[in-house]
């Protein structure tokens, strides 16, 4: 059903836009002129609902490929029994189509310490709503399996709600922690493409 409503929008669209080229062509002054200006009138018509889509699907995958990082130490994660930090989405500036990031956030349950971190980036239309053209969802690696990912780390996933703990402690931790900057590539996370953790003689410790 959604494929046939696509296909009449669309149908609907480029006529439209052909007789609005025409119309258009017949004002000017020769032949030659209403012929050449009419088509690329209307290819500038047909396309025109979906520029944005093009330009802002670059625009994703671009920001995909240079977010598609994990930090995690390693060392430090192992036994951990770590929860997810609620984190407010954030809705990216400057592209052509809406994109709403996503802040994935795990603290030790003990310590309100930041072990591991990612982010996660979907795409949605912001002018003309229709889907869109290209995959408007993306994370580390690609498609992340976080059960897969936590076990790998030796780290256990907890609700937050089971612990009674309020979000403005995980949001002081969250702003206090302090982490080194500098990243090593590290062969554990071959499995999955373009990954980083922090260094293991890192000594990131939150400031409570």
């Amino acid at each position: 059903m959604l494929a046939l409503y696509i296909l009449f929008l669309l149908a609907f669209w480029i006529i439209v836009s052909i007789a609005a080229a025409i119309v258009l062509a017949r004002k000017l002054p020769s032949r030659r002129w209403r012929v050449g200006g009419g088509i690329a009138l209307a290819a500038v018509l047909i396309t025109l609902p979906f520029d944005d889509q093009i330009v802002g699907g670059f625009q994703f995958r671009k920001l995909c490929e240079e977010n598609s990082i994990i930090k995690v130490d390693r060392d430090k994660a192992k036994g951990r029994t770590v929860y997810v930090a609620d984190r407010p989405l954030k809705e990216v500036d400057g592209t052509w189509v809406r994109v709403v990031e996503k802040q994935w956030t795990f603290l030790d349950v003990n310590t309100r310490e930041t072990i591991l971190s990612y982010r996660t980036f979907e795409a949605r239309p912001r002018f003309i709503r229709v889907p869109l053209w290209f995959d408007s969802y993306c994370e580390p690696g690609g498609q992340l399996d976080q059960k897969k990912l936590l076990d790998e780390m030796g780290m256990t996933l907890v609700d937050r709600r089971s612990l009674g703990t309020s979000e403005s402690e995980s949001a002081i931790a969250f702003r206090t922690h302090i982490c080194p900057t500098k990243f090593q590539r590290s062969s554990h996370f071959q499995p999955y493409s373009k990954r980083w953790v922090w260094p293991s003689s890192s000594t990131c410790k939150p400031t409570l």
